[in-house]
């Protein structure tokens, strides 16, 4: 459905913390695209709502982060790591990357959102592609 196809599209379901104005704070040091009003909080719950339980069932999605655990700490992105919660991608917090309803099929680490940071962009996981595409909706 269209609605499954959508909820698979937009990650972090709910929303981001760096989304807002603090996108754009980041974006000074040449990092990040700037703002993006959709993928804040308030507007990803406001988005939610509109998609049904059954649509949500049908996503199944997973999650990355730097290394979890560390005795001094682990970042994706050092700039974006000063302003989201932890722990994150880089991009995401892993409390706001959750599809209420959804599959969660878990979390990897060591693999951040996108390229250009401490660790590789998590398209690029071959392995977790694969399984995800023995889940996708066809």
């Amino acid at each position: 459905s269209s609605a499954a196809s959508d909820v698979y599209k937009r990650q972090p379901y709910k929303g981001c913390t760096g989304a807002g104005v603090a996108a754009d704070l980041v974006k000074i040091f040449g990092v990040a695209c700037g703002s993006n009003t959709d993928l804040t909080c308030d507007s990803s719950v406001n988005w939610l709502k509109g998609i049904d339980s059954v649509a949500r069932s049908k996503v199944y999605y997973y999650t990355t982060t730097y290394k979890l655990g560390t005795l001094f700490g682990d970042y994706c992105n050092m700039a974006v790591n000063l302003i989201l919660q932890w722990p994150n991608d880089g991009t995401s917090e892993l409390d706001y990357a959750q599809c209420p309803g959804g599959n969660n099929m878990g979390n990897k680490e060591k693999w951040c959102h996108t390229a250009d940071m401490a660790y590789p962009f998590q398209c690029t996981d071959a392995t977790r592609n694969k399984e995800m595409n023995t889940y996708a909706a066809r």
